[in-house]
């Protein structure tokens, strides 16, 4: 550079920098690759040797960048290709003069597998310039790690007897394992995941260890079956099958999941669910044994089986609910325990469903229909048991608090869904309420009217229309006796004070209590024709006249064969309060002019009826001991026309309150067949609807096709004759008629 000065101006003009390259190119020396090579193959060979050479990793780096650069790239992966070949061939065959037991033979793969890994990975960072710059982006070359996995598994392939040696010693360590002896499985995890790498994992050891595990469990499976406890068999598969899952998590790999679970499915459940089920599960619902239901369960469900289990469930519940519901001689269960057994039944049937089925919805249909067919194999019976049931429980218990009461109700609303003689239930329950409402036996108002707006959810307000309109008369009842005291006290502030009857004797003081009721919604009773006593009946003729005079243009049936009466008896012992019938009470006050009367004569003064005053008169005197409070001469069951009553002097009893019960009958056939034809008096509408709506749609019938069509789909149990009746009914209605050319068909009439 010339022409410029520093530190002053220049008087020549500026002239450009230029620079220009050699004239020759630099050569680089003819022995570079040879001798880079050289330095290479050293590190190569010190790193398989576990040696070390003087040169730095920095300086072998920066030669294989620099053989890259200058094009000698393909003959330095050959040369690597080569060394790397004769000692991994070195390493893995050293494996063939392995002579010790199968475990260590695992011990010495693994730590030739894990030397080989860990010399890869170091030659990889040296050569890392050659592996990314021409092995990985050129098109059939490896990189270098691939390229010693695949030079370990060529070696390793080419001697067929060290790979079964080793895929044997495999399997050997996982038999042990499932014999339940200890392995190292971080050797297998590492020795499984060099298959893996070497891609042989599927066809050289997951195919043979699928047959192997196949035979294993076949053997285990057929000879368990024989020997072992139902449930102690699904706990061991239960075993195998957790195992499984632990294997695959420590050193399978995931994708053998599946298979091996399948493998011990069809080995251990698929052959023998059938026989598990029938022999296990009866004893395992029977003891409610939930943890092992709920096991047989899961293995029926992991092998499409659960229709066996759930026929078994059905069977199951039809037979022990056929057994509380259909007579069974001297050991069946007795009526008055029938609905609690029932009942009873119903809570293990739910906690079985939910704890052990998983409230599975093929089970839950199941319970449902099992419990509809035994419950309605004779829903007459078990509405009337039903009702009865929770009369008794709306009574009141001694010693059962209302929490209690309300969930027994809750749990009879759960069997009532099942009944399909509603209707039934209803004539029954209205009965029982009549008495409880009546006779104020009811514990609690409050679960009366819960029970009545239970069912009014279930089946609707014209269900339970009725029974609601009892509870309505029940108020008004209690407004009218207001009304009524007032009346005779002529004071409008007096509500509950006893009112005093003027008699031809004396002025007798009588705490009534009178109900009038609507014809509509009450149970009817039979009529009992009865000489009152002359108390009683002044109080009668007093209601009727106040009452015809408020309310003009009804009508008062009185029902005497249901009023209670509380008397007040003088024995010499003691004064007894007596709570009696009114029949009862009739009878009792005949005494308290005379000390002796005969049969006929206590008939002829009472003029009721012969069966029912002898009922009255076994009741007062052939009752439970503490309840007689006349003699009858002779003694004796049974009361005759010459029997002679007298009032016992020396009766006693502990209590002051004694409440005499009327002798109850029996039902008759008569009777039982009398309140069938009554509730299908009431069904009768429906049957009606279902002929219409047949004959409407078929337009023509035969007689037989047309009762095949009416019983399929009747919900309660009827008779042809019933069925006749209403065939003919409609005809006479001109709803249907009988086909002129065929009598024994019918024609709908629109």
């Amino acid at each position: 550079v010339s022409g410029m000065k520093f530190g002053g101006r220049s008087d020549a003009s500026k002239k450009k920098l230029v620079i220009k390259p050699f004239k020759q190119q630099p050569r680089v020396p003819d022995d570079f690759e040879s001798v880079s090579w050289i330095k290479l193959r050293d590190a190569v060979r010190a790193v398989c040797q576990k040696t070390t050479i003087d040169t730095s990793k920095e300086e072998l780096y920066r030669l294989v960048e620099d053989l890259c650069i200058h094009k000698f790239a393909p003959s330095i992966y050959d040369k690597l290709y080569e060394e790397c070949k004769q000692h991994i061939h070195q390493k893995v065959d050293s494996l063939s003069h392995h002579e010790g037991e199968i475990s260590s033979f695992l011990e010495v793969v693994d730590a030739v597998w894990g030397d080989h890994c860990e010399h890869m990975a170091t030659i990889r960072n040296i050569f890392i310039y050659l592996d990314q710059s021409y092995a990985l982006p050129t098109s059939g070359r490896e990189s270098i790690w691939e390229l010693g996995v695949g030079i370990f598994r060529e070696r390793l392939e080419s001697n067929p007897e060290m790979e079964k040696k080793l895929i044997t010693g495999i399997m050997v360590a996982i038999n042990a394992e499932r014999n339940g002896r200890t392995v190292d499985t971080q050797i297998l995890h590492r020795v499984t995941r060099m298959l893996l790498s070497m891609g042989t994992y599927k066809v050289k050891f997951e195919a043979p260890f699928l047959r192997e595990s196949f035979w294993y469990f076949q053997e285990e499976g057929m000879r368990m079956i024989m020997d072992v406890d139902v449930a102690v068999y699904l706990h061991h598969v239960e075993h195998r099958l957790e195992q499984a899952e632990s294997m695959v998590t420590q050193y399978l790999d995931q994708y053998s999941r599946a298979p091996l679970m399948s493998t011990i499915e069809d080995t251990l459940l698929k052959p023998h669910i059938a026989a598990l089920v029938s022999k296990g599960g009866p004893s395992l619902l029977e003891e409610m044994r939930l943890s092992d239901l709920k096991l047989l369960f899961l293995m029926a469900r992991r092998v499409q089986s659960l229709k066996l289990l759930k026929d078994l469930w059905s069977v199951h519940l039809r037979t022990v609910g056929e057994s509380y519901v259909v007579p069974q001689g001297d050991h069946g269960t007795s009526e008055k325990d029938v609905i609690e057994s029932i009942l009873q039944f119903q809570d293990k049937a739910d906690t079985i469903l939910v704890e052990a089925f998983c409230n599975h919805e093929d089970f839950k249909s199941a319970l449902k229909s099992s419990f509809e067919h035994f419950v309605n194999i004779n829903q007459t019976k078990v509405a009337e048991l039903l009702a009865r049931y929770v009369d008794r429980k709306l009574r009141g218990e001694k010693g059962v608090p209302d929490s209690d009461v309300e969930n027994s109700l809750e749990k009879v609303l759960r069997l009532f869904r099942h009944l399909q003689g509603k209707d039934i239930f209803e004539a029954f329950y209205k009965k029982h309420l009549a008495k409880r409402l009546l006779l104020g036996k009811s514990s609690n108002t409050d679960n009366e009217k819960a029970m009545v707006a239970k069912m009014r959810m279930e089946c609707g307000v014209d269900y339970t229309s009725k029974l609601e309109g009892m509870f309505t008369d029940i108020e008004l009842a209690r407004d009218i006796m207001i009304a009524y005291r007032q009346h005779c006290t002529g004071n409008s502030s007096i509500t509950s004070e006893p009112m005093v009857v003027a008699t031809s004797n004396a002025r007798v003081e009588m705490d009534t209590e009178i109900h009038v009721l609507t014809t509509g919604f009450w149970p009817t009773y039979s009529v009992v024709e009865l000489n009152l006593p002359q108390e009683i009946s002044l109080h009668k003729e007093k209601f009727n006249d106040f009452y015809l005079n408020k309310y003009q243009g009804r009508r008062l049936a009185w029902q005497h064969i249901v009023d209670r009466c509380i008397v007040s008896a003088y024995f010499p012992r003691g004064k007894k309060e007596l709570e009696l019938s009114l029949l009862q009470t009739t009878v009792l006050l005949l005494f308290n002019s005379t000390q002796s009367l005969s049969y006929t004569d206590i008939r002829s003064k009472t003029r009721v009826v012969d069966d029912e005053l002898r009922r009255v008169m076994q009741s007062l005197a052939c009752g439970k001991p503490g309840t007689r409070v006349l003699v009858k001469t002779p003694k004796g069951r049974e009361v005759d026309d010459t029997d002679i009553f007298n009032v016992d002097e020396n009766f006693t009893n502990k209590l002051f309150r004694i409440k005499i019960n009327t002798i109850q009958l029996k039902e008759t056939v008569e009777e039982v067949q009398k309140t069938k034809e009554e509730v299908f008096r009431d069904r009768q509408y429906e049957v009606d609807a279902i002929i219409v709506r047949l004959m409407k749609a078929r337009k023509k019938l035969t007689h037989n096709q047309l009762m095949g069509e009416i019983f399929s789909q009747l919900k309660f149990s009827a008779t042809m004759s019933d069925i006749k009746k209403r065939i003919e009914s409609l005809i006479e209605r001109d709803y249907l008629e009988r086909d002129k050319d065929d009598n024994a068909s019918y024609n709908y009439l629109a």
